[in-house]
């Protein structure tokens, strides 16, 4: 199953001790063809930025 990942928005659901995000964080990923970028912000994060890509079953 192909997932597009553009416009849709995550929040994290649980970390690990030392992560920074909370449930406050969310992450809104951009994709377009197999390149995923995010941008992310909330809680103690002011602004963050993530660069990926897509597999070929959806993986990132």
């Amino acid at each position: 199953m192909k997932i597009n990942y553009n416009h849709k928005n995550f929040r994290p659901v649980e970390n690990a001790k030392n992560e920074e995000t909370t449930s406050e964080t969310i992450f809104e990923y951009k994709q377009n063809g197999r390149i995923l970028t995010s941008e992310y912000h909330g809680g103690q994060i002011i602004n963050g930025h993530l660069m990926g890509l897509v597999g070929e079953s959806g993986e990132i």
